[in-house]
């Protein structure tokens, strides 16, 4: 894969469930329970009240809180050499 290529292209290895309810939302992203609600209701992450419970859970997108996640990382860390470690660590 050429430099081009790895820099338009955004790899996320995880081989979970997409859509989180709010309690694996905070576990998997370290985001507080208010602070993950606030980011949905910017529209900074995917998010919304789960129309399936009736106590008013949310469920949240884990690709979108990547997402997000990827773009508070400094500039110094090259995010396209640590997605390649971790693919060769994985076998992959």
């Amino acid at each position: 894969m050429s430099t081009a290529e790895t820099e338009q292209t955004l790899v996320i290895i995880y081989s979970g469930v997409r859509w989180m309810k709010t309690l694996a939302a905070i576990k998997y992203s370290s985001i507080g329970r208010h602070q993950l609600k606030n980011l949905a209701q910017k529209g900074s992450i995917v998010g919304y009240p789960d129309p399936d419970n009736k106590r008013g859970d949310w469920i949240f997108d884990r690709e979108s809180i990547d997402k997000y996640r990827i773009r508070q990382a400094p500039e110094r860390i090259n995010i396209d050499e640590k997605i390649l470690e971790l693919k060769e660590k994985a076998g992959i």
